[in-house]
């Protein structure tokens, strides 16, 4: 069944924002046309205009107890005839928007990093952009994106291991080094920082 909100083709900017800011608001749009647009700003702390606007745009007109039918609203992108649409075609519709721009950003990067999704999150931001040729900060950027937890975050890596992962060979080479001189001379290092040799 097509959802009404965001037919193929017929999905204005004005509708995308306002289903996306509303949707990023959970309860909200139940709210919206049964609740006084004064009391959602000062509610989910956002301005009064933005809350009118987008309440228009989505075809609700303020009517207490609307549930969730009731008149278009003005400036509204639903037709004269339209009810407003249920909380799951809502939904519905967050979520068919959701996946196009995931869709379409995933393309985006794939086609600029060839490989970079599959691999955000799994290990260190600095890993992946030492990998492609660009910053940590880019990396945590585009993994934001697609919402993918840090390595850190999701327990791939503790923070020690995250910090040696950025090393270079040559200097991890020289801590192995060290380790190994380090284990087989253990005995001898400790008799000599108890010998007193060197005090003055």
């Amino acid at each position: 069944m097509e959802n009404r909100l965001v037919s193929e083709g017929k999905v204005s900017a004005a509708l995308r924002n306002a289903i996306r800011f509303v949707h990023s608001n959970p309860g909200m749009y139940e709210m919206l046309g049964s609740v006084p647009d004064e009391e959602i700003a000062e509610h989910f702390g956002c301005k009064l205009n933005r809350v009118k606007r987008y309440r228009r745009i989505l075809g609700i007109k303020f009517r207490r107890g609307r549930g969730m039918k009731g008149g278009v609203g003005e400036n509204s992108s639903l037709s004269d005839d339209s009810v407003v649409p249920t909380i799951e075609e809502f939904a519905e519709a967050a979520s068919m928007m959701d996946a196009k721009r995931k869709g379409y950003i995933t393309d985006k990067y794939e086609a600029k990093y060839p490989g970079i999704i599959s691999i955000l999150g799994t290990v260190a931001d600095q890993v992946v952009g030492d990998r492609y040729g660009i910053t940590r900060e880019s990396v945590r950027l585009i993994r934001n994106k697609f919402g993918i937890k840090s390595a850190m975050e999701r327990g791939n890596i503790s923070l020690q291991e995250e910090k040696l992962l950025v090393l270079d060979s040559v200097t991890a080479t020289a801590l192995i080094e060290l380790n190994k001189f380090l284990s087989e001379n253990l005995t001898l290092l400790i008799r000599a920082s108890q010998s007193g040799l060197g005090e003055e």
